[in-house]
């Protein structure tokens, strides 16, 4: 122990005559050496240089309040956030008055993040205006790169997702000119989230991007997390191989050096199997997963154990310089450490068996849910096939019937009968076994994508919709979807030729006693006998089959317009 305290005495004195001998400068020097390392994330070095720096004499005040603006800095990223606002809270204005504007604007910039991590927008809204004012007045061109990106951060978390990405490309060509490889990979970061849902492959790219300059800096962290999200984007768009191949990059580099919460690693490879629908290899990295975050928990309990009892060790010496006066109150100390510790203790292993149950109930759940989507796979591929029987039979039909139409109507008809299947899919809800659909809902959406379809600029065609069934089961659902779509298309097309205005009504209720439902369906158009039609088409033909299917009744009147009354 005395080697050890001799060799940080002599390292300490070294540093001292470099920094005496050499000036100021020097200082400086080592200072933008911390610079370097925190934003690499090598935070543990970084707070080693520091606490040498720290315990020299006579540094200037301009080092004084960089060294402030480095600690506040170092604890931002240890996520210590009340340890951060206290070390950077006043320092924009201290820095102001000594006119080390840059040092103003960094921590305005840094107290922009604590107030974002810790919810306060309003006041991290307050600090990236003044920093931007700092910039733009005294043309702190070099610092602009990292006030646009942490401008992109809070927008995305804001949710205003064009601002974010807005700033995100304004970061770049700054940090490229000024060589900020840590602001660069940020903000292709950043590029990459606000990409990730509405176009993956550009959201792949930035990654990758980001990936090559945390690389260039050999910033861990921040290469572990471009491997996993690379991994994740792959794996949401479909590409099982490329998404396990990123994921062998982070296990690879979490076994050479550690990486705080590695274990989102095996509960990405489990995602993966079981998106290859290898399920046997899915939970065993899923247990791997439990197993891996419960020791984390457990090692980052123990270092808050081992820091406290440290402190512990420290009060106590200090107890025992002042125990001749003070024998009393040191005895309290160590008494209240002590049960603080046990305290610690008995809270960890209630935590530990609280998580161990979590999890077991999540594997439970997990296997439950394994024989589930076995079984929604096994619906899936029969509603399928039905649907695309429902597909044949409408291309037969119409194969009979091509000669009474042009090709551009054919599609269009068959588009409005195929748009009408998707969207009661879309509809669908298997949760509970149930695959009922929102019939309300669909009937809305349905209606409003006929009319675009035979929409013309010069007729006004209402529909009105009302519907007091809620929920349809699919196997009703698709046949009376279609029928509806044939009524609507037919009265569109032919009810108002000599009209330029005119409503269609579509009523759908349901009598509580019998259970029948009745589709009410009338149009003020010119009028159409369904049962004696001028000469029979696809639509006629293709309302009787599906009748027939569900067992439905039609009855119809045309008197000023046409009107059908469905039973079902």
């Amino acid at each position: 122990m005395a080697r050890i305290i001799l060799k940080h005495i002599g390292s300490v004195l070294l540093i001292m005559l470099h920094y005496t001998g050499s000036g100021q400068p020097s200082v400086m020097n080592e200072l933008r050496k911390v610079d370097s390392l925190m934003h690499i994330e090598h935070i543990e070095e970084a707070d080693s240089l520091l606490k040498e720096i720290e315990e020299l004499p006579n540094i200037s005040k301009t080092a004084q309040l960089k060294l402030q603006y480095l600690r506040g800095y170092f604890y931002n990223a240890s996520e210590e956030n009340t340890l951060a606002t206290k070390a950077l809270l006043q320092l924009p204005e201290m820095a102001e008055q000594e006119k080390q504007f840059d040092i103003a604007a960094e921590a305005n910039i840094q107290m922009a993040l604590v107030h974002e991590k810790t919810g306060d927008y309003k006041a991290a809204r307050q600090h990236l205006n003044r920093a931007f004012y700092l910039l733009d007045k005294y043309h702190m061109d070099t610092l602009l790169g990292w006030y646009y990106v942490r401008n992109s951060s809070y927008y995305r978390i804001k949710g205003q997702r064009d601002s974010a990405l807005y700033f995100a490309n304004k970061s770049i060509p700054y940090a490229k000119k000024f060589l900020h490889q840590h602001a660069l990979a940020d903000a292709y970061l950043l590029r990459g989230i606000l990409f990730w849902e509405k176009q993956p492959e550009i959201s792949a790219t930035n990654f990758q991007l980001a990936l090559n300059y945390y690389s260039q800096q050999h910033n861990y962290r921040g290469i572990s997390g471009m491997y996993n999200n690379l991994s994740k984007i792959y794996l949401n768009m479909g590409y099982t191989d490329k998404a396990l191949l990123y994921n062998d990059s982070a296990v690879r580099l979490a076994n050479y050096i550690y990486i705080p919460n590695n274990y989102i690693n095996w509960f990405n490879r489990s995602n993966i199997y079981h998106q290859k629908k290898q399920y046997d290899s899915a939970l065993f990295y899923y247990k791997q997963y439990s197993t891996d975050m419960i020791n984390e928990y457990s090692k980052n309990e123990e270092k808050e154990i081992k820091k406290l009892t440290q402190q512990y060790e420290v009060d106590k010496k200090d107890s025992i310089i002042r125990s001749n006066k003070n024998r009393f109150l040191a005895t309290i100390v160590i008494v209240a450490l002590l049960t603080l510790v046990s305290l610690l203790l008995y809270l960890q292993n209630r935590k530990i068996k609280r998580q161990n149950k979590k999890i077991n109930a999540q594997v439970s759940e997990l296997n439950k849910l394994v024989k589930q989507k076995q079984i929604l796979l096994s619906e899936l591929q029969h509603r399928v096939k039905n649907n695309l029987q429902h597909v044949l039979s409408l291309l037969d039909i119409q194969e009979e019937s091509l000669a009474h139409n042009n090709i551009q109507e054919v599609i269009r008809e068959n588009r409005n009968r195929i748009q009408s299947m998707a969207l009661l899919h879309s509809k669908l809800s298997y949760a509970n076994g149930n695959d009922a659909v929102n019939f309300e809902d669909y009937l809305h959406e349905m209606a409003a994508l006929i009319q675009v379809a035979y929409f013309h600029p010069q007729k006004k065609i209402n529909i009105q919709v009302n519907c007091d069934i809620k929920q349809l089961d699919i196997d009703t659902g698709i046949p009376m979807g279609l029928i509806i779509v044939e009524l609507l298309s037919n009265s569109l097309k032919h009810a108002f030729i000599k009209k330029e205005t005119g409503t269609i009504q579509i009523n759908i209720t349901q009598d509580i006693q019998t259970g029948k439902r009745l589709l009410e369906y009338s149009d003020d158009g010119s009028g159409f006998d369904f049962k004696h039609p001028p000469r029979k088409g696809l639509g006629q033909e293709l309302v009787n089959g599906l009748l027939k299917e569900i067992n439905a009744t039609l009855n119809t009147k045309h008197e000023h317009g046409t009107a059908f009354f469905i039973r079902f």
